[in-house]
């Protein structure tokens, strides 16, 4: 991952938009497969200092790897959760994406963690805090959840 994320800096300082371009497909790709927490963590790092920021190529890339690994990430990589702390751009870009897609917020009922789900995309999924699955999320909307 991090063999990508230079090569593309390298592009971009010598401006050779075509190997920008396969860097970010195989960056991609990389993100697509199971990979090590600690790498995406260490990759993540490394695009938020090596890249441009009016650049989001490739932040849009690990932010969308975030996004499909959200809950295994903030549950099992320390590494990912202290990156948090250190790159508040970062925060920031997951925040905006997140909230982009979450379209409501809902109440799992497993661990009591509001979360945003996008209901007109799609109504099953996993509570990005405990992991839960459920085929049914709109049945626990924030304003309909008793303690809410």
């Amino acid at each position: 991952m991090i063999f990508h994320i230079h090569v593309y800096a390298i592009a971009d300082k010598y401006d050779i938009p075509a190997l920008q371009a396969l860097a970010a497909n195989k960056l991609a790709k990389l993100c697509d497969k199971d990979y090590d927490e600690d790498v995406f963590s260490d990759a993540i790092e490394a695009v938020y200092n090596c890249t441009r920021q009016e650049d989001q190529t490739l932040r849009k890339v690990v932010i969308m790897g975030v996004r499909r690994n959200y809950p295994m990430l903030e549950r099992e990589s320390k590494a990912f959760r202290a990156l948090k702390l250190e790159l508040p751009k970062f925060t920031n870009d997951l925040i905006d994406a997140l909230h982009a897609s979450a379209g409501i917020t809902v109440v799992c009922h497993n661990c009591g963690e509001p979360f945003g789900i996008n209901l007109a995309k799609k109504k099953e999924g996993s509570c990005v805090y405990c992991g839960r699955y459920d085929p049914d999320w709109s049945k626990y909307t924030y304003t309909e959840y008793p303690n809410g």
